[in-house]
């Protein structure tokens, strides 16, 4: 769960470093890097939540 929530960041940081803003050209650049952000963060949160419903279980 924390790797995709890791990867999530690196995603964000690359979409913010790289892409995301209008070009001379006035077409806006965008990448995978935004959606690919938002499904790690998913998949990293519902990990964590399952985990946590795991651990429970366990007690």
């Amino acid at each position: 769960g924390i790797v995709l929530i890791v990867l999530a960041i690196a995603c964000r940081i690359a979409e913010a470093v790289f892409y995301g803003d209008v070009g001379p050209d006035g077409v806006l650049r965008e990448s995978w890097f935004l959606p690919l952000t938002f499904i790690f963060l998913a998949l990293g949160l519902i990990a964590l939540a399952a985990s946590v419903v795991l651990r429970r279980g366990d007690g």
